[in-house]
């Protein structure tokens, strides 16, 4: 049946938001590129990231695009799901991964709330339910995947909009989940203890596992929720067991 489902997968589209040099949306990309999922790759100041992705998941032998999007500008995210959509002819699954993440002076939290609500909660939003739709509007209907952070789980005194923004999603999750079911679906996953590009012993020392994660494990945790088609309004913490280890 895993091979059937996972076979099912070839000529879907997905849309992943928040290419860059060092994203696990890069991973998440490759993930299903090998299982012949076509991929649009939306890039805002990593344009040449976005480049080199598409060239590498072109040589898997899938279709593959990339587009321009602020998500701080409504219009923009309305577009770029217009655009994906009028270049593949359909969005089956979003990887809602785009985000602000910032050192914060405290001396100018307005202007920092407005960045990051702008971005990680408003844009995340609008993606989704523009996203959202537009799978309404197909036979097959899609899923959603919201990426959240860690810091929900376990805060710290630091970086306070942000934390605050991407404390939303979870919530955000649920009520896409309720609004588009029984079409579409949307979880959403939590990472921590990852490591994109190098070895990074202390976090061997935090997690359960006595291991650190890889972003190939975020993907992985995304093709669960792609795969089994009775999970929805969920969301999966992916670190390792570290949000435990100290209850």
């Amino acid at each position: 049946m895993l091979k059937k489902r996972l076979d099912e997968l070839k000529g879907k589209v997905a849309l992943i938001t928040g290419i860059g040099k060092k994203r696990a949306s890069n991973h998440i990309a490759h993930i299903l590129a090998d299982y012949g999922v076509n991929i649009a790759l939306h890039y805002n100041l990593s344009k040449k990231e976005a480049k080199i992705l598409k060239s590498q998941l072109m040589k898997k032998g899938i279709e593959t695009e990339i587009f321009y999007a602020d998500m701080s500008n409504p219009e923009s995210i309305s577009n770029l799901i217009q655009s994906a959509t009028e270049k593949f002819g359909h969005i089956d699954i979003l990887i809602n991964s785009a985000s602000s993440c910032k050192s914060t002076d405290l001396t100018k939290l307005d202007d920092d709330f407005n960045h990051f609500f702008e971005i990680n909660t408003r844009g995340a939003g609008l993606t989704a339910l523009h996203a959202g739709h537009q799978m309404l509007s197909q036979e097959g209907g899609g899923v959603i995947i919201n990426i959240a952070d860690w810091n929900m789980v376990k805060p710290n005194n630091y970086n306070i909009p942000h934390i605050i923004s991407k404390n939303a999603i979870p919530e955000l999750t649920k009520s896409l989940a309720r609004e588009f079911a029984p079409k579409v679906r949307a979880n959403y996953i939590i990472p921590n203890s990852i490591s994109i590009s190098r070895n990074l012993p202390q976090h061997e020392n935090k997690t359960l596992l006595r291991k650190q994660g890889s972003p190939n494990n975020i993907a992985l945790a995304a093709l669960h929720f792609i795969l089994n088609d009775f999970v929805t309004g969920d969301g999966c913490i992916v670190d390792g067991g570290t949000h435990i280890k100290h209850q």
